[in-house]
């Protein structure tokens, strides 16, 4: 009985020892989401800044062309501004596919944690359901326990008892 209720213990302090790891992953894993959000929101600020400059440079540009003048002039603009265009728009491609793979990186982080936590849940359902059967075995342990000890007590004061009449007999 002994060994049973110090294997239950032992089962449970594993079973609460699971139950922190977990918790403490999964706070890790918060805090990594976390953290990609913010990167994620300083490189569209930082896009957006980029965006700008380029919009300003491009007015710019355009300001310096109308004064030269001329048809060579403006066409030579429009094919550095549709360079300038596309290289933005091939950063921008490159931005987005990045983007979409670290959105995927962190949906299977939230995927996992889900999967760890429910995990833990299982196991935290499992250790109390086994800690309710723990508890109703002890009882029923020191039930019995309590009824043998009032046998034992019954019995010796019937030994007692023999004991005297035969003290009185052999008299």
């Amino acid at each position: 009985m002994e060994e049973k209720t110090t294997e239950l213990m032992h089962t449970v302090r594993s079973a609460e020892a699971e139950c922190e790891r977990i918790r403490g992953e999964k706070q890790k894993l918060v805090q990594k989401w976390q953290s990609s959000v913010i990167n994620v929101s300083k490189r569209d600020d930082a896009v957006a800044a980029f965006e700008g400059a380029l919009k300003e440079q491009e007015i710019e540009l355009r300001g310096k062309k109308a004064e030269i003048g001329g048809a060579r002039a403006e066409v030579i603009h429009c094919q550095e501004q549709h360079d300038q265009l596309t290289g933005v728009e091939r950063r921008v491609e490159r931005l987005c596919a990045a983007r979409q793979s670290q959105i995927r990186s962190a949906e299977e982080a939230i995927a996992e944690v889900k999967r760890a936590l429910s995990r833990a849940v299982k196991a935290k359902a499992s250790t109390a359901k086994t800690l309710g059967v723990s508890k109703e075995e002890l009882r029923m342990c020191e039930i019995e326990l309590s009824n043998a000890e009032r046998r034992v007590a019954k019995m010796d004061a019937e030994r007692k008892a023999l004991e005297d009449e035969l003290f009185v007999m052999g008299r």
